[in-house]
């Protein structure tokens, strides 16, 4: 299959889209309203002119940067695409961010982080979360 790299964020209407096909956790219109235009990198995945898959880069832009949103729709996973928009985000936080930054990831995929230099957050340090609930 052929696919064509896109540096920009996606719109509205694509990234709940294909966060819901891919099956990551829902969001809703106004968290996504509030959240994109924060974005301080996005890149998406075409196939025939179509999103295919999105990530982006979000953070403070000094300190502190999340790779957050890797996203695939089910009928183009298992094609590297995961590895490639993980990639571009790592790469653009390479370029970009100033020496002593740090860049985390939050995924149930931990072998696209791996492929591209992360690393599991040594013990005695624990990853927490919390979030407002969309019952």
């Amino acid at each position: 299959m052929s696919y064509e790299i896109v540096r920009e964020t996606p719109s509205v209407d694509v990234y709940l889209e294909i966060r819901r096909a891919a099956g990551l956790g829902k969001k809703s219109v106004e968290a996504a309203e509030r959240g994109l235009p924060n974005t301080i990198f996005g890149v998406q995945v075409f196939h025939k002119g179509q999103p295919v898959g999105i990530a982006r880069l979000v953070g403070d832009g000094g300190c502190h940067y999340l790779a957050v949103d890797t996203a695939v729709l089910p009928e183009h996973q298992k094609h590297g695409l995961g590895k490639l928009l993980v990639a571009e985000v790592t790469q653009h936080f390479r370029d970009t961010a100033p020496l002593g930054a740090y860049l985390m990831s939050v995924t149930p995929v931990p072998e696209l982080g791996w492929a591209n230099g992360y690393e599991i957050v040594p013990a005695p340090e624990v990853a927490m979360y919390t979030w407002q609930r969309m019952d």
